[in-house]
């Protein structure tokens, strides 16, 4: 027996309201952690992680006008942060499991500031 979701992506309000980015290590030895994005810098940017099983992991942050920049700048002082090549992915691009794990990892305690991001990089089966 499995579970099954049944769900509608509103893509073109998802387009509109968050910013999605895919960034992919050069490196052989990649092993970024969800540290790399855990400063409070990005505590008002950064909504999900979502790390995938090769080099690379998803990000979903607010709307910004240069999400390229604005990511490089805020984990620039992470060593890891010089291997990572990034790029602007459109929710129509991403694959549903991941877009849909973006957004519950999203999900968040928002009566209290400290516990707002606990699920950053939450655990979904699919």
């Amino acid at each position: 027996m499995t579970n099954e979701l049944d769900y509608k992506l509103d893509l073109k309000g998802l387009e509109d309201t968050y910013t999605f980015m895919m960034c992919e290590s050069t490196r052989k030895d990649f092993s970024c952690q969800a540290q790399v994005l855990d400063c409070p810098a990005l505590s008002q940017k950064i909504r999900s992680v979502r790390f995938t099983q090769d080099k690379s992991f998803y990000i979903m942050m607010d709307k910004t006008p240069d999400p390229v920049r604005t990511l490089k700048r805020l984990i620039a002082d992470d060593p890891s942060s010089s291997s990572l090549r990034m790029s602007e992915k459109r929710p129509r691009d991403i694959e549903d499991h991941i877009l849909i794990q973006l957004l519950m990892n999203a999900m968040g305690n928002y009566d209290t500031d400290y516990l707002r991001f606990n699920n950053l990089t939450g655990v979904c089966m699919w």
